[in-house]
């Protein structure tokens, strides 16, 4: 009985800091466009200001603001 209880706190302690995490970090994302319908699969900043973001059909974007705007790379790929 003792276990489940414990149980249960830690389960609720968990619940609501997920909850804090989720209210005060929710506002820290920015919807941006890509340039792209395809699905995108992966991204990747090997330094802060440079990324890379790949996805279906071949899409390779690269961004050199740290993602404020991204330009597409042409891989050659047109169909996966």
């Amino acid at each position: 009985m003792k276990n489940q209880k414990n149980q249960l706190t830690l389960l609720l302690s968990f619940s609501f800091l997920l909850f804090v995490f989720n209210i005060r970090f929710a506002n820290s994302w920015t919807v941006i466009n890509s340039g792209t319908v395809n699905t995108l699969q992966d991204i990747y900043f090997p330094v802060q200001d440079t990324g890379y973001a790949v996805g279906w059909s071949g899409t390779a974007l690269k961004s050199a603001d740290g993602g404020d705007s991204w330009t597409t790379l042409n891989t050659g790929v047109t169909n996966i």
